[in-house]
């Protein structure tokens, strides 16, 4: 791995964002709903094939594997799928692309990104300027996991020449580490406070130079 064969990926990974963002919401759903719905049947080669090879591998009977399948499956139904996406990206389906709603692109994101490693989508950015933020008191996240995403990702941002992504340590709290990347360890519990806004807009400002704008 070097810094253009880095390159070359994120080309390939733009193309294909610009592709699913010229594909139609309702197109994007239907493949994802398929998929679902494949694995959902107990008669599908997907889950057929699941089937047969956990035994060994879990050590677990094929009777409890297929009960277990069956247990976890049952819930993500294409249908359901629809459901979630419509009421966690308001009711997108249908709508057109060009007057800001979702896309897609969106759509697969949203679905998708809990399967991706939080330090493998920050390092996507890279090279680019990227800000994460937690709060000490939240319970609904993880801070130092958080921290951690952001400190594993700084690899690509030195293997592309961006030296000055630092991070030291985690900031106590109260406290912001602001360079080329940026993060903050805000005092309390899981939101989105003044004190959050105020320390993304300084980042943007001293990345994007919208000072006064």
């Amino acid at each position: 791995m070097n810094a253009a064969s880095i390159h070359d990926h994120l080309a390939t990974l733009r193309e294909s964002g610009a592709a699913l963002r010229r594909r139609p919401v309702e197109a994007t759903l239907a493949v994802l709903a398929n998929v679902l719905d494949g694995w959902c049947d107990p008669e599908s080669s997907w889950r057929r094939a699941l089937a047969a090879e956990l035994p060994q591998a879990t050590g677990f009977s094929p009777e409890v594997v297929r009960e277990g399948l069956r247990l976890g499956l049952e819930p993500w139904s294409g249908a359901r799928l629809r459901e979630l996406v419509d009421r966690e990206l308001a009711g997108s389906r249908g709508r057109p692309q060009d007057d800001g709603f979702v896309t897609g692109f969106d759509t697969t994101a949203v679905v998708l990104a809990g399967a991706i490693p939080t330090p493998t989508l920050l390092a996507l950015i890279a090279p680019r300027p990227v800000y994460v933020a937690s709060a000490d008191e939240d319970r609904w996240a993880d801070p130092r996991g958080e921290f951690l995403a952001l400190l594993h990702a700084l690899g690509v941002y030195h293997l592309l020449g961006v030296e000055d992504a630092r991070l030291d340590r985690m900031p106590a709290p109260g406290e912001a580490i602001v360079n080329a990347v940026g993060y903050h360890l805000r005092r309390g519990r899981h939101d989105l406070t003044a004190w959050d806004w105020d320390h993304y807009l300084d980042f943007a400002d001293r990345h994007l130079g919208l000072s006064g704008k």
